[in-house]
C-alpha cells in the first residue's frame, strides 16, 4: 500500500519540478502533506521514501490519527540528490485514518518527499472483538450481602506476680 507525496492533501508544500512524483518546501520553512489511510485495518510498518541533499539536512515528522508517531532528520550525502527510505513505526492502522507529514527546511535542503509505503505485517489482522449481547428478560437483583460481624478483641488477663517475703 502506497500513498504518493504528490496525491496528498498539501500545505506550504508544492510538487517539485525537477521530479514530478516529489513534494518540497519552496521558499517557506514549514509545511504539511496530509490523506486518509485507504487501506484495510490491520498490522502496517511504516517507511517514507525521501530525498536526502547535499547541503542542509530538513526534518520530517509522521503523524497518525492526530499523533506523533516519528521524528527524522535526513541523512547527507555526497550526491545533489538521493533517495532515502526512513524506517518507522510498527502500527495498527485504520481505514480512512489521517496521514500526516511535517517537513522543515534545512538551509538549501526543501524537505523532499516521495511517498509512504505501508506493508502488511499480517494478512489476517486480529479483529476487533464484538461485545456480547445481553440476554433478554429483567435483569435480577443481587441481595444484600450483611455487613460481617466484627471478631470481639482478646482481653489480657493481669496476674499478680507472687512476692516472696525472706525468712529470717
Amino acid at each position: 500500500m502506497v500513498i504518493e507525496a504528490e496525491n496528498m492533501q498539501l500545505a506550504g508544500y508544492e510538487t517539485d519540478d525537477r521530479e514530478p512524483g516529489w513534494i518540497r518546501l519552496p521558499g517557506i520553512d514549514t509545511g504539511s502533506a496530509t490523506a486518509s489511510f485507504p487501506g484495510l485495518t490491520g498490522n502496517y510498518k511504516i517507511s517514507v521514501d525521501i530525498v536526502a541533499e547535499n547541503d542542509g539536512q530538513s526534518t520530517l515528522e509522521l503523524w497518525l490519527g492526530g499523533n506523533l508517531q516519528s521524528r527524522w532528520t535526513y541523512p547527507t550525502t555526497s550526491i545533489t540528490f538521493q533517495t532515502v527510505t526512513l524506517h518507522g513505526p510498527t502500527m495498527t492502522m485504520t481505514r480512512g485514518a489521517q496521514v500526516r507529514l511535517v517537513g522543515y527546511r534545512d538551509d538549501g535542503a526543501w524537505a523532499r518527499v516521495d511517498r509512504i509505503v505501508f506493508t502488511p505485517t499480517s494478512q489476517n489482522p486480529t479483529p476487533t472483538p464484538t461485545p456480547t449481547p445481553m440476554p433478554p428478560g429483567p435483569i435480577a437483583t443481587p441481595e444484600p450481602v450483611p455487613p460481617p460481624t466484627p471478631t470481639p478483641t482478646p482481653t489480657a488477663t493481669v496476674r499478680p506476680t507472687p512476692t516472696t517475703t525472706p525468712t529470717p
